[in-house]
């Protein structure tokens, strides 16, 4: 069983949420600028987070390039399930979302996917979401890091609990490796 995140690992909510933190605060941020989930908020203001908490975005939200053919490379092999966690509200329009790029998927709303991943391998962007995981659950994790584009994906957050879960989690930069990883 593959257990995959939605946001930021199959689509480009990232690169979104960092054009409306620029276009309404006036500075040239990056998505390597965000080397934690509470960077924006530290830096902008709790009211920059109500980007990610407005159903609307996905209307605008796409697909990260090669995300479907990779989720479609993997139900090949695998039970594939997305699991993400999702604002209050923002569940039917993430749905609608999915629908319409990863038609035919089972799709799990949960904030603490730790709870729901214990028969499987999570592939997530965020490192403490696989850390919970791999403790436990005792299956492999995988920081999908977005070939190092995520700064937030790095081990150094982790470094604290890396010991505890180096025999299962995993750090792949993009879709290849990933699926490279999980033929072995």
């Amino acid at each position: 069983m593959i257990y995959l995140d939605f946001d930021s690992t199959l689509n480009n909510l990232a690169f979104e949420w960092v054009k409306y933190i620029n276009s309404n605060y006036q500075t040239n941020i990056t998505v390597q600028h965000i080397k934690h989930w509470d960077y924006i908020e530290e830096t902008f203001g709790k009211e920059a987070n109500d980007f990610w908490k407005n159903p609307d975005i996905y209307s605008i939200i796409k697909p990260l390039e090669g995300g479907i053919e990779f989720l479609n490379a993997l139900k090949e092999q695998y039970n594939v399930s997305i699991i993400t966690h999702s604002w209050p509200g923002t569940e039917e329009a993430k749905d609608a979302n999915i629908k319409k790029f990863f038609d035919g998927i089972n799709v799990i709303h949960e904030s603490e996917k730790h709870k729901v991943t214990y028969n499987g391998i999570l592939i997530d962007d965020n490192p403490h979401t696989i850390v919970r995981h791999c403790k436990s659950n005792y299956q492999y994790g995988i920081v999908f890091t977005n070939n190092d584009t995520y700064s937030w994906s790095n081990i150094e957050l982790i470094k604290d609990d890396i010991n505890k879960v180096s025999k299962y989690i995993r750090f792949k930069r993009n879709y290849t490796e990933i699926l490279e990883f999980l033929k072995k």
